[in-house]
């Protein structure tokens, strides 16, 4: 499922990989296109409340009225009326279309859109949604209502723009805004595309209950690829449902034609294909440049809290965060370690690459071309993780089974397929195996299914460093409008926790025992500094080797909050004074004995309490604080 609102770098390479397996198996275009409508309909959702993100989605295709059916043919000359199309006329012609209505989901039900003449310039004029999407794609409209074949091998190598409204209602380029776009919700459109080798246009448009941004927009520009790979064994084929390809006039001809159009989508396969990785790589540059910009001000940052540490130790929470720089530092600079060396091995894998692809698809059939995407593809799958002794056994067993095919070898091709994670079931993968070229062939999966691994190692370490500066920025944001908000209790105590994972990392066992809790009227903010004390005492007592339990449950009408620890207690004699200003039992120097202090005005002012009890091995500070505090 995809969120369109926050939709990633790892969302769009999911996605494509999907859109681009939908033609196996198919019959026609129209099923691949069903498909295709179907999946993304489907799978682009609100994660918030789970409803489905597109009001209504739809797939044409242009197409010569000559080659329609007599249905199709019958509706075009019906919107021409006293004009008599030509054969060669292009139709705007609906493929597949799914949507909230039940109308929406049947070819038969959408009649107004089963094919739109394309005549001439003048009459797509007349249509602002179809005109200004052609523009948008960076087509001009004489090229898609007169295709020049002379044009085809530059247009087959560019990626088109999308078409994107970001605002739906008022669009002077979307119709029916009472009856539609209004009553349905639609807030943006996008539409994305290409040309396939026959100089035929493609184009799904998307009528979205959400908004979102360009950055997002522009991603689908790689899946209107990945969606031009799907359809591409269909160009010149079977296109509708219950219609065959027209026959060849002769047995020499019809061979002829054959190869001709297999050479054709070989070409195309190849050229999509290297646009799909000059895309890979700039979004990986892309990518690389946004996280240089983070560590840049990541930096600047840390160095501002370091140079100011001296004047923020007044205040407590600032002192407590200038104690975690370092800790904080490391768990930000370990995942920026991992992306640098992942953003490097792809742009090395691609730079090699690229220029081996038109080779290695040349030598290969049709057949041993859907092989190698099938080798891709359950390289890219695999998520399992094994150890070092279970990738040994996997080895060995590869290499019998390499042996007993008589393949030369046997041990650095198991090595390869293991290191892509492809770790049994390699029936279908022996004829490229046994290819004279097999050595060049493996080695280009190998760099190509190394891309995906990167973007996955990227995506992992971006999501960790970016939950410990939200969790930073959380932490040192301090709200002073004086205005009680609803806020999640169990949120703030994982975002204290988050700060400390380099502690937590040197032998501390955290438990959590948390129940559904209500939203709680409180000041967030604040509270932030009682879990942040409350959890560095515990850690401290334990020297960071011990057992920390948090419990969040509700109580009649409070939220009670425990935090124990396995250090050694609190001695007797000094547990009245433990809530005294200025009472530690740290060194000179460690400490400002105001921790629990703040602790405990901070729960007073939310009308709450705060008890603790202490023993050798077990100590836990209990908090409560009243749901409604009045």
């Amino acid at each position: 499922m995809y969120d369109l609102t926050k939709f990633t770098l790892r969302d769009m390479v999911e996605c494509g990989l999907a859109l681009h397996q939908m033609g196996e198996g198919a019959a026609n275009m129209e099923q691949t296109s069903n498909r295709i409508i179907k999946y993304l309909y489907e799978h682009l959702i609100a994660r918030q409340t789970g409803e489905k993100s597109c009001a209504l989605i739809r797939c044409f295709k242009t197409h010569a009225y000559g080659e329609l059916d007599a249905h199709r043919r019958e509706y075009a000359r019906s919107i021409l009326g006293d004009e008599v199309p030509s054969p060669t006329m292009q139709c705007l012609t609906l493929l597949a279309t799914a949507g909230e209505k039940s109308q929406w989901n049947s070819m038969e039900a959408s009649a107004a859109h089963k094919a739109i003449p394309l005549k001439t310039e003048e009459l797509v004029e007349q249509s602002p949604m179809i005109s200004q999407l052609i523009r948008q794609f960076g087509l001009n409209i004489s090229t898609v209502v007169e295709p020049d074949p002379n044009l085809l091998l530059e247009f087959e190598q560019k990626t088109f723009n999308v078409f994107y409204l970001p605002d739906a209602k008022d669009s002077p380029y979307i119709p029916a805004q009472d009856s539609f776009v209004i009553p349905f919700g639609i807030k943006s459109v996008l539409g994305f595309g290409a040309l396939l080798p026959s100089g035929n246009l493609f184009a799904i448009i998307m009528f979205l209950k959400v908004q979102i941004p360009r950055s997002t927009a522009e991603m689908f520009s790689t899946l209107a690829l990945n969606v031009k790979a799907a359809l591409l064994p269909f160009v010149g084929g079977a296109v509708f449902e219950g219609a065959s390809p027209s026959a060849a006039c002769g047995n020499s001809q019809s061979i002829s034609g054959h190869t001709t159009r297999e050479i054709q989508q070989l070409k195309s396969q190849v050229a999509t294909l290297t646009q799909l990785l000059n895309v890979s790589e700039k979004s990986t540059l892309t990518q690389s440049d946004r996280l240089e910009q983070t560590i840049e001000q990541l930096s600047q940052t840390l160095a501002s809290l370091q140079a100011t540490q001296s004047q923020l130790i007044q205040s407590e929470k600032m002192a407590a965060l200038g104690q975690l720089v370092a800790g904080i530092a490391h768990e930000i600079n370990t995942p920026l370690g991992a992306i640098r060396s992942s953003a490097g091995n792809m742009t090395k894998f691609l730079s090699q690459t690229l220029e081996q692809l038109p080779a290695l698809f040349q030598s290969l059939s049709p057949e041993q071309a859907e092989n190698f995407w099938q080798l891709l593809h359950r390289s890219s799958e695999e998520k399992l993780i094994l150890s070092a002794k279970e990738e040994r056994q996997f080895k060995r067993a590869l290499i019998r089974q390499l042996e007993a095919e008589v393949i030369d070898n046997a041990s650095p091709i198991a090595d390869s397929l293991v290191d892509m994670r492809i770790y049994r079931e390699i029936d279908r993968f022996l004829p490229l195996l046994k290819h004279h070229n097999s050595k060049f062939i493996l080695e280009i999966a190998y760099k190509l299914s190394g891309v995906q691994r990167g973007v996955e190692t990227i995506n992992t370490a971006t999501d960790l460093a970016s939950k410990v500066v939200f969790a930073l920025k959380t932490y040192a944001r301090y709200d002073r409008s004086g205005v009680m908000k609803l806020a999640n209790i169990i949120d703030g105590i994982e975002t204290v926790l988050t700060l400390y994972q380099s502690q937590l990392k040197k032998g501390v066992e955290v438990m959590r025992n948390y129940s559904e809790l209500p939203m709680l009227l409180c000041y967030p903010d604040e509270l932030h500094q009682v879990w942040n004390n409350l959890i560095q005492n515990a850690l401290q007592a334990m020297n960071n080797q011990g057992t920390l339990i948090l419990e969040a449950v509700l109580v009649e009408q409070q939220v009670k909050i425990g935090i124990t620890d396995s250090g050694p207690g609190i001695p007797e004699e000094i547990k009245f004074q433990i809530f005294e200003p200025f009472f530690t039992t740290k060194p000179p120097g460690e400490g400002t004995g105001l921790g629990l202090d703040i602790v405990k005005k901070i729960v007073e002012k939310h009308r709450g309490t705060i008890a603790f009890k202490s023993q050798p091995g077990r100590t836990t500070f209990n908090v409560f604080l009243p749901i409604k505090p009045n």
